[in-house]
């Protein structure tokens, strides 16, 4: 009886360990973007609603890729994906220990910046990965961005604030950059 008792709670212990891995994996699918390893919509979400419960000041950087349509229309999703995976390496290598890279998904991404006065270096950090990376190049096509950032509380209080003001200043900066002006600091 005692040999059956302790293997019935060998058989249960295996079974725990081989839930808790599974729940452990299902946890990273839902907060990870599959292609990148990045985390993705879901996470950046409840990041920013963490931060706004904290009222603490931080920054946030918005950016959409500039010729990222032309990359899948000329040389197939197979380039665009591979792109994406490295300006996800890309961002990460600029963010640092300074931010959390997400990708919002498509061809946008942002970085939340939790010491609000390290948004501005992170910001340049960012643009600087895109001018020197080799690898954003396919074929002669170079990928950039069009980059916008907001600062809490000073360009908003809620989510939909702080991602307003950041996307209003990424599409100022892809309009300055088609017109050929110099990029400001937003």
């Amino acid at each position: 009886m005692e040999t059956r008792t302790q293997g019935l709670s060998e058989f249960c212990g295996q079974r725990l360990i081989r839930q808790e891995k599974e729940l452990k994996r299902l946890r990273t699918l839902v907060y990870k973007d599959e292609l990148t390893g990045l985390m993705n919509y879901r996470a950046f979400r409840e990041g920013m609603g963490k931060l706004l419960g904290e009222d603490d000041a931080y920054g946030l950087i918005y950016l959409d890729l500039d010729q990222f349509k032309e990359v899948n229309d000329t040389f197939g999703h197979l380039a665009g994906d591979r792109l994406l995976r490295e300006v996800a390496g890309a961002l990460n290598r600029a963010a640092g220990s300074l931010a959390q890279v997400y990708r919002l998904g498509g061809d946008e991404f942002a970085l939340i910046v939790t010491a609000a006065e390290q948004l501005h270096t992170v910001r340049e950090r960012v643009l600087t990965e895109f001018e020197q990376a080799e690898n954003l190049e396919i074929k002669g096509l170079r990928v950039s961005a069009s980059v916008g950032t907001a600062q809490f509380p000073e360009d908003g209080r809620t989510y939909d604030e702080m991602l307003g003001s950041a996307d209003c200043c990424m599409y100022a900066d892809k309009y300055r950059r088609k017109a050929g002006m110099t990029t400001e600091t937003f």
